[in-house]
């Protein structure tokens, strides 16, 4: 096939009559103009390929492209860039000038590994390599420039309690982690209350609409550490605590009187799927 650079050698004695160029010895001097068209034309095609002008067809989990090169056989280092159009939502195959779909992989510290979603994302301009090497030698594409999960730093937050009377040294922080947010730190309790044991979260910000999970757990100390639960809720900006007893499940929410007393220092962490994220 034509405009295939991928077929030419860098031996030069291979290059006399490949990819429709003629640079044979001898050649007829009305093929050097056509040769020399072709050869642009190749080199175009190959520049091209690597711009992130291929827009992705087929899906979001199985991907297809039509190269300007044109290449028939997949062999390792067939590089091409291509803008998605959709975010990917698990493993991901891609289909290259209809050879066959192959899975995309990313590397990892334990060598390449499938994509587990939105590493591809809609409109992002991304480069992918083959190798024959990739996915236990069946062949794969290497996706060069995966994205990354978003990751902000920890910043301090003042949430409000509910249940568990007025608090006081109140230290709390969280961060943004992909599609989840991770919240840390401490109170101590003030008197607490028969009204049920709650925390906001950072200010514009709600849970998936999944139900009551557990999102974290918590100590504190009087004679023997006393565990707590921190429980996400469905589609609000709360978190709920319980407590694992006799009479108390810890997957439901509990009042405060019920999992603390007063002027006990409270410490926790959770993990929270936010909706929008």
């Amino acid at each position: 096939m034509a405009n295939n650079i991928y077929a030419w050698s860098t031996t030069p004695a291979s290059n006399a009559a490949v990819d429709g160029i003629d640079w044979a010895e001898g050649m007829s001097p009305g093929n050097v103009n056509s040769s020399a068209r072709q050869q642009m034309a190749s080199t175009k095609a190959f520049v091209a390929d690597l711009a992130g002008g291929l827009v992705a067809g087929g899906s979001a989990n199985a991907i297809t492209l039509t190269a300007n090169a044109g290449f028939a056989t997949l062999t390792g280092g067939l590089v091409v860039s291509f803008k998605a159009s959709a975010d990917n939502t698990g493993a991901t195959t891609l289909s290259v000038n209809a050879l066959g779909a192959k899975s995309v992989r990313k590397m990892s510290a334990n060598g390449d590994a499938a994509l587990e979603g939105r590493e591809i994302q809609e409109g992002g301009i991304y480069t992918v390599k083959y190798s024959t090497d990739a996915n236990g030698s069946s062949g794969g594409w290497i996706l060069d420039n995966p994205t990354l999960p978003t990751l902000t730093l920890w910043a301090p937050y003042t949430p409000t309690f509910a249940g568990f009377g007025t608090v006081s040294n109140v230290a709390v922080y969280w961060r943004r982690v992909g599609d989840t947010c991770e919240i840390k730190g401490r109170f101590t309790s003030g008197t607490p209350t028969a009204a049920p044991a709650t925390m906001t979260m950072p200010d514009g910000i709600l849970s998936l609409n999944n139900g009551t999970l557990l999102g974290g757990t918590g100590v504190y100390s009087v004679a023997s550490p006393q565990f707590f639960t921190i429980l996400q809720n469905s589609n609000n900006n709360l978190l709920s605590f319980g407590v694992q007893s006799a009479t108390l499940p810890g997957s439901s929410g509990a009042n405060g009187s019920s999992i603390t007393s007063s002027g006990n220092v409270m410490t926790f962490n959770a993990a929270v799927q936010i909706s929008g994220w």
